[in-house]
């Protein structure tokens, strides 16, 4: 027992004296000396504390160079203006309290700018705060505060002549969000959260923004889904080729490359392209040879999108970093981003993903007459009636009957369902350099009420299992003839 006894002294001994070497270690400042450790205090201060509008500039510098924030006139007018609106749309009789000073990085006049991460970094500049006093010490060098080197020296200017410089050194050790600080003339060390984009590079306060472009509220056409595009014309050059997406405006259906589209996948599209953002601004002004760096001399694939307001964007697409992220460009832009693969599938896309592949797309009600001939014929005459009963001053109401080969079929539903397995048919592939030769094994011509309506669809036989299809005289794709002899067995089976 009494073994047992001095082993565990010894064992609590042993790890005392371990974690007082690593207290030594770690943290020298507040255990090496009695002095300094009476000077430590767990209670933060603010350093200086100043009205927004009070700063002038903030100057910085740090490893990746230097930039100065300064207030934002025109940027503050507009917040201003902003608030004042706002109070008297909710009844105020009294003007909005003055708003806090928007500040902008003078280095980045013209680029698009992070507004919200430039306040973050100003407040800094005018309000600093301290999470804790550390020590007063000469050993500045092991905090990171050496007049000569730190991690970033912040020097704020002040409307009445006060300047404030700051130095920021080295990480805390306990707590990665905290840095040592000390003010200038001073040696004593404080631990303080220190806004991060101060110890970046200045791109770290550009928008990170590619496109933002807002859809017209009155583009919802057939080929078109609820998710409306703000665009006209699309052009994608990539891996896969060249994809010309356009249509003649607004409420209009989108073709690819001539070819009908599909609305889904054109809604996707313009959503994605919409609405870039990337994950970095890696360079400001690139030069040739950077430019040759990136993969974007020579770009791997471009888009340019056009809006129904006539604005033409091009978008470059170089190689990729080592995370797999895609480097990018505007076409004469001054800015290199960074873009993720993800959101960016028209880099792969081809024709086929952006087609429509089913080729009857008219509503059923609008069809007058349905015609198939090839190893049988089928002709479907639709007669519509105007129910005055139901029918309103905005939407006439009708009621349908059908024949058959001259024979009315007992119901109209039943033309309905067979409608919807012609609208059921789609290809599988394109065509290719297939041409149309010979007799078709079947055609369908189709007309409406409406005399602009009017389509004829032929079936080339390709091979054993296939039909090539030609619509209006335009070769379309290859479909499976399993699914057109569903088709058929469905006329028959009408006929009987």
């Amino acid at each position: 027992m009494k073994r047992t006894k001095r082993t565990l002294i010894a064992l609590v001994v042993v790890a005392v004296v371990l974690v007082a070497a690593v207290l030594v270690l770690v943290l020298p400042d507040q255990v090496s000396g009695g002095e300094e450790a009476a000077s430590s205090s767990s209670t933060g201060s603010t350093l200086y504390e100043y009205a927004s509008e009070d700063l002038e500039s903030l100057a910085v510098t740090n490893e990746n160079g230097t930039f100065t924030i300064v207030p934002d006139a025109e940027a503050t007018a507009e917040a201003q203006e902003k608030a004042d609106e706002a109070a008297a749309s909710a009844g105020s009789s009294t003007a909005a309290s003055t708003v806090t000073t928007e500040f902008m990085v003078e280095e980045l006049s013209g680029l698009p700018q992070n507004q919200t991460a430039v306040n973050l970094a100003a407040k800094d500049g005018y309000v600093f705060a301290t999470v804790k006093t550390v020590t007063e010490t000469d050993d500045l060098a092991s905090y990171g505060l050496s007049a000569d080197d730190p991690a970033a020296t912040l020097t704020a200017t002040f409307t009445d002549g006060t300047v404030k410089t700051l130095y920021v050194g080295t990480q805390t050790p306990l707590d990665s969000s905290s840095r040592y600080v000390r003010e200038d003339g001073s040696n004593v060390v404080y631990a303080a959260n220190v806004t991060e984009t101060l110890l970046g590079p200045v791109t770290g306060f550009v928008d990170t923004g590619i496109t933002d472009y807002t859809a017209s509220e009155d583009d919802n056409a057939e080929g078109v889904s609820a998710a409306s595009s703000p665009f006209v014309k699309i052009d994608i050059q990539n891996q896969n080729g060249t994809l010309s997406l356009s249509r003649s405006g607004e409420s209009q259906p989108w073709s690819v490359n001539g070819l009908p589209a599909s609305g889904d996948a054109v809604s996707t599209l313009s959503a994605s392209l919409a609405s870039m953002t990337a994950q970095d601004v890696i360079q400001i002004d690139p030069s040739d040879e950077d430019l040759s760096t990136y993969g974007l001399s020579d770009p791997a694939a471009r888009v340019s999108m056009t809006t129904t307001g006539g604005e033409t964007t091009t978008l470059l697409i170089g190689g990729t970093n080592e995370d797999g992220q895609y480097y990018a460009r505007l076409d004469g832009g001054r800015l290199v981003y960074t873009l993720s693969s993800s959101g960016t599938s028209w880099l792969s896309d081809d024709e086929m993903s952006l087609r429509c592949l089913t080729f009857l797309n008219d509503d059923v009600s609008a069809v007058q007459s349905f015609k198939m001939t090839g190893g049988a014929s089928y002709d479907f005459e639709v007669t519509r009636t105007e129910e005055a009963s139901s029918s309103t001053e905005d939407q006439t109401s009708y009621s349908y009957s059908v024949t058959l080969n001259g024979t009315e079929l007992s119901d109209y539903l039943n033309f309905t369902t067979f409608y919807d397995t012609a609208q059921d048919l789609q290809i599988l592939e394109d065509a290719g350099d297939a041409a149309p030769g010979g007799t078709p094994a079947w055609t369908i011509t189709l007309t409406g009420y409406d005399a602009s309506l009017s389509h004829t669809y032929q079936f080339y036989a390709s091979g054993d299992r296939r039909y090539l299809v030609v619509v209006d005289g335009t070769v379309f794709g290859l479909m499976n003839t399993a699914d057109f002899t569903a088709l058929t067995d469905a006329a028959a089976a009408l006929a009987e």
